[in-house]
C-alpha cells in the first residue's frame, strides 16, 4: 500500500485532488450508507466479517483503482458531458441551436449592461463560448472548453490542439503549474459528477432490490447534486481559459523558435506562417507547403546571422 501511495504522490497532487479524493469520498459514502443494507448478501457478508482495518484497506484499494480507471477514461467521460458522444444527432442539433441562442442573448446583455462588475461578469460568461458560431457544441461545458481550444486559431491562426505538447513544453513552469491546477479543478467536479451519479443509481437499485426505501432520499439528493457538479465544472473553466490564453500568447514565440522559425514583423504574416505550419504538419507532405514554410525558415536563419554579426562587433 505504501508503494501505491508513493506512486500516486509522484503522479502529482492534481491527480490526487481531481481523481483520488472524489473516488475515496464515493467509496466511503457507499461503505457507510449503502453497504449495511446489503451486508447479508454472499460476497458482502464475507467482507462484513472482516476486521475494521481489513475493510478500510479494501476500501482504499477500491478507491485508488477507481481513481486510476476514471483518469484513464477521462476523455470519453468528458465527451459525454461536452455533447460529442452518446448524443443522438437530432438532440445534438437542437442543443447546438439552444447554445447559439444563449450566446446571442449574452451578447445582447453585454451591450445593454452598464460598465462595471455586472458587465465584467457577462463578459466572463460570453468568453465561455467560441468566437465562431460554427465551433459551438451542444453543452455549456463543451463550449467553455472549446473556447479555450479555439483561442489560438481565432487570434493567430495556430492550431493549438495540434501543437499543445510543444506549446506546453516551451512555457515557464509557472504557466504549466497554473494550467495543471486549472485542469485539476475541472477534473475534480467532473469526477464528482460521475461519482454522485453512481452513488445515486446504487442507492436506488439497492432500495428497490432490498425494499430499503429509506435509501431513496439519498438517491434523490445524489441526483440533485449532479447538475450542481456540472455547473461548478463549467464555472471552473474561467481559470482554464485564462491559462490557455497565457500559454498561447507566451508559448507561440518559443514554439516558433523550437521549430526553426521566427515570428514575422506583422500579425498578418504571423497568421499566414501558422496556417502553413498547420497544413504542413496535418496533411501529407507536399512540396508547395514545404517551399512556403522555407520562407519563414529563411527569415529565422537571417535573424540569427544578424544577431551573431551584431553581437560580434
Amino acid at each position: 500500500m505504501s508503494d501505491i501511495l508513493r506512486g500516486l504522490t509522484a503522479a502529482g497532487w492534481p491527480f490526487l485532488f481531481a481523481w483520488v479524493f472524489p473516488s475515496a469520498a464515493g467509496v466511503g459514502a457507499f461503505g457507510l450508507l449503502l453497504f449495511p443494507a446489503i451486508d447479508h448478501l454472499p460476497v458482502a457478508r464475507e467482507i462484513a466479517a472482516l476486521t475494521t482495518t481489513e475493510r478500510a484497506l479494501i476500501m482504499a484499494a477500491v478507491a485508488v483503482g477507481l481513481a486510476i480507471s476514471l483518469s484513464a477514461i477521462s476523455t470519453p467521460l468528458y465527451r459525454v458531458l461536452e455533447g460529442y458522444t452518446l448524443w443522438p444527432h437530432r438532440l445534438q442539433e437542437w442543443a447546438v441551436a439552444k447554445q447559439r441562442e444563449r450566446k446571442r442573448k449574452t451578447e445582447s446583455k453585454v451591450k445593454e449592461a452598464a460598465e462595471g462588475w455586472q458587465q465584467a461578469l457577462l463578459y466572463e460568461e460570453l468568453n465561455r463560448f467560441p468566437v465562431d458560431d460554427s465551433e459551438i457544441v451542444p453543452t455549456a461545458l463543451g463550449n467553455a472548453i472549446r473556447a479555450s481550444e479555439t483561442y489560438a486559431a481565432d487570434r493567430f491562426n495556430l492550431d493549438s490542439q495540434n501543437f499543445w505538447s510543444e506549446l506546453y513544453s516551451v512555457v515557464p513552469e509557472s504557466l504549466q503549474g497554473a494550467y495543471d491546477q486549472a485542469r485539476a479543478e475541472i477534473d475534480f467536479f467532473v469526477s464528482l459528477f460521475y461519482m454522485v451519479g453512481a452513488f445515486g443509481a446504487s442507492a436506488a437499485m439497492i432500495a428497490l432490490g432490498t425494499a430499503s426505501f429509506s435509501l431513496l432520499p439519498m438517491a434523490f439528493v445524489a441526483f440533485v447534486l449532479m447538475p450542481v457538479c456540472y455547473r461548478l465544472a463549467t464555472a471552473s473553466t474561467t481559470y482554464l481559459n485564462e491559462t490557455v490564453r497565457g500559454i498561447v500568447n507566451v508559448g507561440r514565440v518559443g514554439l516558433a523558435a523550437s521549430l526553426g522559425l521566427s515570428l514575422p514583423p506583422t500579425l498578418e504574416l504571423e497568421r499566414e506562417m501558422w496556417g502553413i505550419v498547420n497544413a504542413f504538419t496535418f496533411y501529407p507532405y507536399e512540396d508547395e507547403w514545404a517551399s512556403r514554410l522555407d520562407e519563414f525558415r529563411a527569415r529565422a536563419v537571417a535573424s540569427r546571422m544578424l544577431w551573431k554579426s551584431t553581437g560580434s562587433t
